[in-house]
């Protein structure tokens, strides 16, 4: 299974009684299996609107990995960076403020944003989402 993220929901009483009611029967092994395959269900009916916001706003879908080498790379360049990712993004742990700070325009994950405190603090209100 992929990487996951536990997540936190409220759900009425009878709901929850109706989800353990097909754990009952078999159809879900857990309640947890229940609401993945919801959750499934409703992004396959909204892939389309996914797909198309992800193209016209240029996110990369899935795991992306940023190191001190590849920022000081677009520095190089002259390149200030606008990340955006749906899924994972991490800066390595060898990536330094000052580096990530001379680098990075913007960043927008929808998911989980992964990096050491400092950096987090020298990006400050570049982090959009």
């Amino acid at each position: 299974m992929a990487e996951a993220e536990r997540i936190t929901i409220n759900i009425a009483m009878v709901d929850v009684g109706k989800m353990d009611l097909l754990i009952d029967e078999g159809i879900y092994a857990t309640r947890s299996d229940f609401v993945r395959a919801s959750i499934r269900t409703q992004l396959g009916l909204h892939k389309t609107e996914v797909d198309e916001t992800s193209t016209r706003r240029r996110f990369i879908v899935g795991t992306e990995e940023m190191t001190q080498g590849m920022l000081v790379d677009a520095i190089a360049s002259n390149q200030q960076l606008h990340i955006r990712v749906i899924g994972v993004l991490t800066l390595t742990d060898d990536v330094m403020p000052e580096i990530a700070a001379a680098a990075i325009q913007s960043i927008s994950v929808y998911g989980s944003l992964r990096m050491k405190d400092e950096v987090r603090q020298a990006l400050g209100d570049r982090i959009l989402r």
